[in-house]
């Protein structure tokens, strides 16, 4: 995120991405995807649950979405919400 260029910013909001998938995957969540994972989940089990989804689908933008563009603050605010959870989840 320091770097200060958008192909940084967008890099690390996927890295963290992968590894709150990583984490649901560890801790027996099932499912086939990261989207299957979090269905399964309920909000009662996963406080964060809702801003993860926000996250994840900002996540799906930068990967499927040619021309989207994303600023430091919203990778930064995304990197937060990533750490949230994996402190919720025991992975951190």
């Amino acid at each position: 995120l320091e770097t200060g260029d958008e192909a940084s910013w967008k890099l690390s909001v996927i890295e963290a991405d992968k590894l709150v998938d990583t984490a649901l995957k560890e801790s027996g969540v099932p499912g086939q995807t990261m989207g299957e994972r979090m269905k399964s989940l309920t909000e009662a089990e996963l406080s964060t649950l809702p801003n993860l989804w926000r996250v994840h689908k900002l996540r799906n933008n930068l990967v499927h979405t040619a021309d989207f563009h994303i600023s430091e603050s919203q990778a930064k605010r995304a990197i937060q919400v990533f750490e949230k959870v994996l402190k919720e989840l025991n992975a951190l």
